[in-house]
């Protein structure tokens, strides 16, 4: 029997509502008198859903189902003290993880963190910053001193500039991620902001100052050398496929942290903060929509969402109408609605704890809890992490329009209408602006390089 803790929340097809025990809910309710047979596929097509986007989406879509009511209240867990994030963006979603990298380098042996240096170190921090990070901060600097000094943790590391400066270089070198590299940075300046910090260290070794100083000097210069290395690799879209490939080399890393999160395993800082940049990226670079209507679509829109069902596939679509400058209509697949309903349950209101400034009627708020000011930084942010092309919404849009004659001329009157689709939406042309809009991401998953482009 499966336990209680792992249970993933499904969604039934037949209303639409989101439970843990989706087997006995169907036994209950919508399919009472069904085999079991027929109650455990329904449940594996619920399961295989939460990963997997509907293709096919070619008949009409009809049947508006609104959602039963519902309270944003609900959705809010136990308190929990989270504090500000410390990390940076985990690119787990690579084929070899960091940690693996790091360690086949030999730079993941690390002092103990019960030393009284760590000890010290760990004190400093929890008074100083958020506790939600102390343990990867610490893990960090006691790798970087025992790759200065194998035998003891101590203060003295400092005055080994070159060795020092090697470690930063190695994991440079080592092909770990760019997050992964800032991340050890940040955590080593704070270990010297301690020491600078700390009077009876500095009374007990006078040379620490000139060598803090010296040794600040030549991080930055490692600083600035990443950077330099970081913008001679970056690399533009030209084409449909390109700008997808944040989303794709981040899908299997993303449907981890949506599994984690449903089973209710606490997320690391890192995690959650992808989650929210990955639907980011979805809306804007594969819905096409408008910074606009990830920075002004609200909790009530959400609740108010209306589910539209395929007849023919049995396929469903969320719609949520945002109120920005103008209307917007925002489509979602099923898959993408069990995505937003994760947030929206497990992360969002953890943000939303940390802000005083009653911004919690958004529903995409910061990790700060703050209203989303730039939806475009974010993605870029997103798309750096990953080391994946660059491309905002509106240039992924104009590519996007570039590359649609190659459609179909049905496709091209579909998704043209679906572009300049305005407020003025009704339930009689409601249908096909939902068959456009899974089109078009279904367009930009599918699309292929012509073997002989036009446009070379």
């Amino acid at each position: 029997m499966v336990s209680v803790e792992n249970r993933i929340p499904l969604a039934c097809k037949f209303c639409f509502k989101t439970t843990d025990r989706l087997s006995v809910h169907l036994r209950k309710v919508c399919r009472k008198g069904a085999s079991d047979a027929e109650i455990m596929a329904l449940v594996e097509d619920s399961r295989s859903k939460m990963k997997m986007l509907p293709v096919e989406a070619e008949d009409p879509i009809d049947n508006p189902v609104p959602d039963g009511e519902e309270n944003e209240e609900d959705h809010y867990e136990d308190d929990m003290d989270i504090e500000e994030p410390l990390l940076m963006l985990s690119t787990s979603a690579i084929n070899m993880s960091s940690k693996k990298i790091m360690e086949e380098a030999g730079l993941h042996k690390k002092h103990s963190t019960d030393s009284p240096l760590l000890q010290a170190f760990r004190g400093y921090l929890e008074k100083k910053y958020a506790k939600s990070g102390i343990k990867h901060e610490l893990d960090n600097v006691s790798r970087w001193l025992h790759f200065v000094n194998p035998n003891e943790a101590l203060v003295s590391c400092i005055h080994n500039i070159e060795r020092s400066m090697q470690f930063f270089q190695e994991i440079q070198a080592s092909a770990a991620s760019k997050a992964t590299d800032h991340n050890y940075i940040g955590g080593v300046k704070k270990f010297i902001s301690y020491v600078a910090s700390d009077l009876q260290l500095l009374e007990e070794d006078p040379s620490l100052r000139g060598s803090i100083q010296s040794f600040l000097k030549s991080l930055t210069e490692v600083q600035k050398s990443t950077y330099n290395k970081e913008k001679s690799v970056e690399r533009k879209a030209t084409n449909p496929m390109e700008c997808q490939e944040v989303i794709n080399k981040a899908h299997q890393y993303f449907v981890e942290i949506i599994d984690r999160a449903n089973v209710k395993i606490d997320l690391e800082e890192k995690d959650m903060t992808s989650m929210l940049f990955y639907l980011e990226a979805l809306l804007t670079l594969q819905h096409l929509q408008r910074p606009s209507v990830i920075q002004n679509m609200t909790v009530k829109q959400w609740l108010e969402r209306t589910h539209y069902q395929n007849q023919s596939s049995g396929s469903v679509a969320a719609v949520i109408k945002v109120k920005a400058a103008r209307q917007y209509i925002v489509v979602l697949q099923e898959a993408e609605g069990m995505w937003f309903d994760t947030f929206f349950r497990r992360v969002r209101p953890l943000f939303v704890k940390r802000s005083l400034k009653g911004e919690n009627g958004y529903f995409f708020v910061s990790s700060k809890g703050h209203k989303i000011q730039n939806p475009t930084t974010d993605v870029r942010r997103f798309q750096e992490k990953f080391d994946a092309c660059l491309a905002s919404g509106q240039e992924t849009q104009e590519i996007f329009i570039k590359f649609i004659c190659d459609s179909s001329l049905s496709d091209q009157e579909l998704i043209e209408r679906y572009l300049k689709a305005d407020s003025n939406l009704n339930e009689s042309n409601i249908n096909e602006h939902i068959c456009a809009a899974i089109r078009v991401s279904e367009l930009q998953r599918s699309w292929a390089k012509p073997s002989h482009s036009r446009l070379v």
